[in-house]
């Protein structure tokens, strides 16, 4: 998973692994009822499903979810 070693210090990205050789793993959010900064934590989990975060994470290997 690039994600993992993107920017990690002495590492250069040639590329990422074939779609047929990934692991994937899916990712999930909860907030929590009693959270001090809940609507910070809705705002993020929002952002995350956007167009935007998808031009950040794409690069370094982090694919959006799509139903």
């Amino acid at each position: 998973m690039a994600s993992r070693i993107y920017g990690v210090p002495g590492v250069d990205m040639l590329g990422l692994i074939p779609k047929e050789l990934q692991t994937w793993i899916g990712f999930a959010t909860g907030i929590n009822p009693q959270s001090k900064h809940a609507e910070a934590a809705r705002a993020l989990t929002k952002f995350l499903s956007t167009p935007p975060a998808d031009a950040v994470l794409k690069p370094i290997g982090i694919e959006p979810f799509v139903e």
